[in-house]
């Protein structure tokens, strides 16, 4: 009885779970409308009620229910696989999001810094590449030519380096969060959007069909114990064998009927 329940119990567990994401997602699609959420929950419900009628009544029902009830298994199967599979989707590109934002600007940040100090390197070269049959006044006054953008460039370095640190660890803080989608993507040499895609058609083919096949073994579980319980209950009401006529011992005749104890010892004796 306990694992009948436990059956039952994970079952309805994963249906349920599966019902709220798939509520969830699909809600997200038509804008969080009431009427499509009540819809989700009402089909997973009849869902559940066509397995297990299904399974129970396989012998009675006629065909053409067979086949329907089959056919709307399997598209409601589909409905909540879908709507697991867009809140599924949604909660990855969440957390793969701000690590790429981060990186990303990481990357555009790092990027300016090196041109700046490329920018910066070609004025020096060019200041100290004055030939010397310049004037100091004159290389003095092509220096000044290059000094509001020396400034300029100098200032938004100091700026940049005081960002980096900071974005640098913000952006570890958010690859830590996406890190086993980033690692399973690395492994495969894959990307990251193909990773992801991977990983929920996973869930999505073992989690609603696992607990629809729950729903069937916790009816079959039930069939075979009510099974075992009306052969236990036909055992004990069997009726006790008895003797109905039995020849005289000893010029007297014993009872018309003996319990079936009795038979076996005037057996013996």
């Amino acid at each position: 009885m306990f694992f009948i329940a436990l059956t039952f119990i994970t079952a309805f567990l994963i249906e349920g779970l599966g019902t709220l994401v798939s509520v969830i997602g699909l809600s997200s699609l038509f804008g969080s409308n009431l009427i499509i959420i009540a819809l989700a929950i009402a089909l997973d419900l009849g869902k559940i009620v066509v397995v297990s009628l299904l399974y129970t009544y396989w012998d009675k029902l006629g065909a053409v229910m067979k086949a329907y009830a089959l056919a709307a298994a399997m598209v409601t199967m589909t409905i909540t696989s879908a709507g697991a599979a867009g809140y599924l989707t949604g909660k990855f590109q969440e957390a793969i999001l701000g690590s790429q934002e981060s990186s990303v600007r990481l990357s555009i940040l790092l990027d300016e810094q090196k041109q700046l100090m490329a920018r910066k390197q070609q004025i020096d070269d060019q200041i100290a590449s004055i030939p010397d049959r310049y004037t100091a006044s004159q290389k003095v006054r092509l220096m000044n030519q290059f000094k509001a953008e020396q400034s300029t460039i100098t200032a938004r370095l100091a700026t940049i380096n005081q960002e980096l640190p900071e974005l640098k660890v913000a952006d570890l803080s958010k690859q830590a969060k996406a890190g086993p989608i980033i690692l399973l993507a690395k492994s495969f040499n894959t990307t990251i959007e193909e990773a992801i895609l991977w990983v929920v058609m996973m869930i999505i083919f073992v989690f609603d069909p696992l607990a629809v096949f729950l729903i069937i073994a916790g009816n079959f579980l039930v069939a075979q114990r009510n099974r075992e319980n009306n052969q236990n209950s036909s055992i004990n009401q069997t009726e006790i064998p008895t003797v109905e006529a039995l020849p005289a011992i000893n010029g007297e005749r014993k009872s018309s009927k003996l319990n079936y104890p009795d038979r076996y010892l005037y057996q013996i004796f």
